[in-house]
């Protein structure tokens, strides 16, 4: 079952932060999606695990997650999602529609959807990562490991399609041997959620690609980039220098 119905909360909190929010010159990049990236908020220092990027980048990371959400959520709210200076989507949504007997053709479907929409916002001008459904241990535990591919198959085709600003992350790497497939001790008691440390190499597959998309997007739009030296303005006052 779709959770916009319960999602409410999360969404009036995302428009209070955004009504406390000054529309700036700084770029936006936006991680929307499940839980697995909502988690990263409360169990890191989501900003400081990008504070390199972010300066480098000239940009600001966001992350505007919202738990239990489906592919057809972020649809639904997706103007609380980004905003018109969101230079680049990082995604990651699917896994709760594969549990919920989604198809894969759906599933990429409803990415697509998003993301043309926000293009539409962005004036054509926004970069996009998406990031691989992760073959948790209740995926494999409820036979769904041939969904979780066909989906990310679907969704690396797309990408492969569309040019310079998208790319695919393939978060096997971080979570399979490559030899063996078995998964490494990276997840919670649940199965699907993540510790707190694997969220080390989900930045390692997620910064090169996202950084490339960004000098694409941010080259090709004429943005310009961070210099390193004098873009702290848009950092959290606790992370400037």
């Amino acid at each position: 079952m779709s959770s916009a119905h319960w999602a409410h909360a999360e969404i009036r909190r995302l428009r209070r932060l955004d009504a406390e929010r000054v529309a700036g010159a700084f770029g936006e990049v936006a991680f929307v999606g499940s839980s697995v990236f909502r988690e990263w908020r409360e169990m890191r220092d989501f900003e400081r695990d990008w504070r390199a990027l972010m300066r480098r980048r000239g940009v600001r990371v966001m992350n505007r997650a919202f738990g239990g959400s489906e592919t057809r959520d972020l649809l639904t709210y997706a103007d609380d999602l980004t905003r018109r200076e969101t230079r680049a989507v990082v995604y990651y949504c699917g896994s709760n529609d594969v549990s919920n007997g989604a198809r894969a053709r759906e599933v990429r479907d409803n990415f697509v959807a998003f993301v043309e929409s926000r293009r539409r916002v962005s004036g054509g001008k926004l970069g996009v990562v998406y990031v691989s459904v992760i073959d948790s241990p209740q995926k494999r535990a409820w036979g769904l490991s041939d969904v979780v591919r066909d989906v990310n198959a679907l969704c690396e085709q797309w990408c492969a399609e569309n040019g310079p600003s998208c790319a695919y992350v393939d978060l096997s790497r971080v979570f399979e041997d490559p030899v063996t497939g078995a998964l490494a001790p990276l997840f919670r008691e649940d199965g699907t959620h993540l510790v707190p440390s694997a969220y080390d190499g989900v930045i390692e597959a997620i910064e090169p690609k996202l950084d490339d998309v960004l000098r694409e997007v941010l080259e090709s739009g004429g943005d310009g980039e961070g210099d390193g030296e004098d873009d702290d303005a848009f950092l959290p006052p606790s992370m400037r220098r």
